[in-house]
């Protein structure tokens, strides 16, 4: 399968849409080791070199061939404590049509590739670009498994390929699984018109922190998705724009809450559904609107994963200036 990726370009580089956060020097990462002082003669070599450290890439392209590390990653890094670079021309990739995978077909089956893999405690992810390239099967991006109170800040994501909004089709930018507690800040997954799912969590616990994330143009699933998802997080200022469903919300328990989200030209804004509990309450706070959209479009099924849906409208708020709007600014699709 080959896909149309979007490229970051020095040239392209005004172009973007988190520009502006990085007008601000990134913060030096403390006790992180220089890419240039690692052994090794390949990218993979020097990144498994660098071992329990926090890794300073400088701007450059950084890439790897296949899905050649324990069957499924193109790069994993089970001890790494972070890679920090020095803006959005520090990309990390996979060779273009490098790749000798074939991906599962199976309905139900999950894709297991991904570009990279990390799983540390306190990870610190920071200041690059994962790219997206054409391969003959589509795969996920980032795949954080079992890391506890990782923080991605000025991260961008860009054209991670999928083909639905279910397995083995439904892929991810980020997918952050069997985590707990996480920090999101100015984030950006851009799903470029290829994609599937741009931000996801799936079992995880504990709180989710997003400050300035924006997700995009992921046509066949969501911009955000979060799949049994337990624990009261906050989404301060997010924008989900151009997604097949803005933020998908399953099987998840707590209270979700979006300061200041924007909206504009998804399907549907939300789609919240639970069959096990009925425990979850989203909070939409003060909403803004593009495209000439002026309501939340919240899609609340009678079923969900063909059982009774046990979350009802009323687990649905909309507060404008702290005055409950729900029935005026919600339209229920």
């Amino acid at each position: 399968m080959t896909t149309v990726t979007a490229k970051i370009t020095a040239a392209g580089l005004a172009e973007l849409d988190l520009t502006a956060a990085y007008t601000v020097a990134p913060v030096v990462s403390a006790g992180g080791v220089p890419y240039a002082s690692l052994a090794g003669a390949s990218f993979v070599a020097k990144m498994a070199a660098a071992g329990a450290q926090v890794v300073d890439l400088p701007a450059g392209v950084y890439d790897f061939s296949d899905f050649g590390q324990s069957t499924e990653y193109g790069l994993y890094l089970p001890s790494c404590k972070g890679i920090v670079g020095a803006g959005p021309l520090t990309v990390i990739e996979m060779v273009p049509n490098s790749s000798t995978k074939t991906a599962p077909t199976t309905t139900g089956s999950t894709n297991g590739f991904s570009l990279l893999r990390l799983g540390a405690a306190n990870l610190l992810l920071q200041d690059f670009t994962l790219q997206g390239t054409p391969q003959k099967n589509i795969y996920n991006g980032l795949r954080l498994q079992g890391c506890i109170a990782a923080v991605l800040r000025r991260v961008k994501i860009v054209a991670i390929p999928g083909s639905n909004h279910f397995p083995p089709g439904e892929t991810f930018g980020l997918n952050s699984y069997d985590c707990v507690g996480q920090v999101w800040d100015t984030v950006e997954a851009d799903g470029a018109g290829v994609g599937a799912s741009g931000l996801a969590t799936n079992s995880f616990s504990g709180g989710l922190v997003s400050t300035d994330c924006y997700a995009h143009d992921w046509k066949y699933s969501a911009g955000v998705a979060l799949w049994e998802h337990d624990g009261d997080s906050t989404f301060t200022r997010f924008r989900t724009e151009n997604n097949l469903t803005g933020v998908s919300m399953e099987r998840t328990t707590g209270t979700f809450t979006f300061d200041q989200p924007t909206f504009g030209g998804n399907s549907q804004d939300f789609f919240f559904g639970n069959d096990r509990s009925p425990s979850c309450e989203l909070v939409v706070n003060d909403p803004i609107f593009t495209g000439g959209q002026t309501k939340v479009k919240v899609s609340v099924h009678p079923l969900e994963q063909n059982a009774k849906n046990q979350i009802t409208r009323n687990n649905v708020h909309v507060l404008v200036g702290g005055v409950d709007k729900t029935g005026s600014m919600v339209q229920w699709t």
